[in-house]
């Protein structure tokens, strides 16, 4: 950049020089001719406006200068150093595409001035327009400029040593980029490296939890039994095939089967199992389904020991007996597996419903018939021990009324003995009516007493006595003469007729 700034200002010193060699002269002999009152003017305004520019310049306006220099060369649209002066300002600022137009605007009234083009040429190669620099150095040249030429000369080694320059440093740059980028491969392919080694490492370790074991293979060939807790294993080469549960796991087994009453019941059995922990090579490989062995072997042992029993009297008293079967059978084969058998539980004996219900039916009528024998049995004891104690009690009574009769019977014939004593001509015929008469306002008085009473009196006077009396001797007067006819008719033959 330094360089094509060196280049550019050579370029602009050598214009103003053209412009110094060549302008003046040209007005040279237009001095002795006067211009006219109006131009002359014009000019001389349009120097006050360069001047006061200029002076604007110097002081840093450089806003108030370039509004003087425009308006100079609106007033002088034909001196070439007023766009000279101008083009400098604008150079200054950087503000090349702002001459541009005004140098466009001059060379459109001298299309023959080889140094405008020149100064044009300068401000197309500040603005990187080479082509157009080239070409406004190549028409001030063939205008018979020969610093135009010089320019143009210059201007292509310029570009010529530029290309030459941009393509070294673009290799260059090439270069170091494709170093850096092989840098920067190298170093991400470390990275890479070293993550892999390291991810490769930590990959080796794994744990194992409490009551499990792993297996280990190295290239599918069994090496070892992990134990619970941190292990490490070759990475890429030991792989951690299973992992096997080591505590006690339980398999729910339900079959169907015949008794040997032909009655089709459903049995739920339940197999309580695990892994030895000395075994677990034996319990990976040497089974690949240990649920279904196990299952196997449980129906096996029930359609063995079920069929030879009965529902009702063998099949649930020998519950017990049918899961120490099961759990015997399942010891001796599954320990070469690896296995334990905890134990085998037969949970229930479900048969079917309709013959659940027919044996409730079954059971209830026997109970019912055991409940009435025994009601029976209770009620003949409690009659036979009702009549047993109204035998002893009527025995008892009987003994008490013997005992009151002959009491009572003592005690009127003491009564009629003294009576007879103490009154003279007395029978005991009339003893006996007082007596009868004695005990008759007895049960008088007792009856009045009770307040509750309901029994009905027959008549009770002494005349009634002695009909009631006369009408119980006849009769018996008369019961005894019925009874002796009788006799004695059945006693004669039957009369000849009857015979016939």
């Amino acid at each position: 950049m330094r360089k094509d700034s060196t280049i550019r200002l050579a370029q602009a010193v050598l214009c103003a020089i053209a412009v110094a060699g060549s302008a003046l002269p040209a007005q040279a002999p237009n001095a002795a001719t006067p211009a006219p009152a109006t131009e002359n003017d014009n000019r001389k305004q349009a120097f006050v406006y360069l001047n006061r520019g200029a002076l604007s310049a110097r002081q840093g306006k450089d806003a108030e200068a370039v509004a003087d220099f425009k308006r100079s060369i609106e007033l002088s649209p034909d001196d070439i150093r007023i766009y000279r002066i101008v083009d400098q300002l604008f150079s200054k600022n950087h503000q090349w595409a702002e001459m541009v137009p005004y140098w466009n605007k001059y060379l459109a009234a001298h299309p023959d001035d080889g140094l405008a083009y020149c100064q044009r040429g300068a401000d197309y190669a500040w603005l990187h327009e080479n082509d157009q620099a080239l070409a406004d150095y190549d028409k001030g040249c063939s205008l018979g400029n020969q610093m135009g030429c010089q320019l143009a000369r210059n201007f292509r080694a310029n570009l010529v040593a530029r290309s030459a320059g941009a393509n070294n440093h673009i290799a260059n740059d090439n270069s170091h980029s494709k170093e850096n980028s092989m840098a920067g491969f190298i170093a991400f392919l470390l990275v890479v490296a070293f993550l892999f080694v390291v991810g490769t490492f930590f990959s080796g370790f794994f744990t194992v939890a409490t009551a499990r074991a792993a297996i280990v293979q190295r290239f599918g060939k069994f090496v070892r039994v992990a134990g619970a807790g941190l292990n490490f294993k070759l990475p890429w080469v030991e792989q951690v095939a299973a992992r096997v549960d080591l505590r006690v796991q339980q398999l729910d087994v339900k079959m169907e089967t015949k008794t040997k009453d032909n009655v089709f019941v459903s049995i739920p059995v339940s197999v309580q199992y695990h892994v030895l922990p000395d075994r677990v090579y034996e319990a990976y490989y040497k089974l690949s389904d240990p649920k279904e062995q196990i299952a196997s072997f449980v129906f096996n042992v029930i359609l063995g020991h079920v069929p030879k029993m009965n529902l009702d009297d063998e099949a649930f008293e020998q519950q017990n007996d049918i899961a120490t079967a099961v759990k015997q059978e399942l010891d001796g084969v599954m320990a070469g597996f690896g296995y334990g058998i905890v134990k085998a539980l037969v949970t229930d004996i479900i048969p079917d419903p309709k013959v659940k219900a027919a044996m409730n039916d079954i059971n209830a009528a026997r109970r019912e018939q055991e409940a009435a024998n025994a009601r029976g049995e209770a009620e003949k004891i409690l009659k036979v021990k009702q009549a047993e104690a109204e035998a002893e009690s009527k025995q008892l009574q009987g003994q008490g009324i013997a005992n009151q009769r002959k009491a009572i019977i003592d005690g009127l014939r003491e009564s009629v003995e003294a009576f007879k004593a103490s009154v003279e001509g007395t029978t005991a015929k009339d003893v006996m009516v007082l007596v009868l008469l004695t005990q008759y306002f007895d049960t008088l008085k007792e009856i009045g007493a009770s307040a509750h009473s309901n029994t009905i009196m027959m008549p009770h006077s002494p005349g009634g006595m002695a009909d009631f009396f006369e009408q119980v001797r006849n009769a018996v007067t008369a019961g005894e003469l019925v009874s002796s006819t009788q006799q004695t008719a059945a006693a004669q033959p039957a009369p000849a007729a009857a015979k016939a």
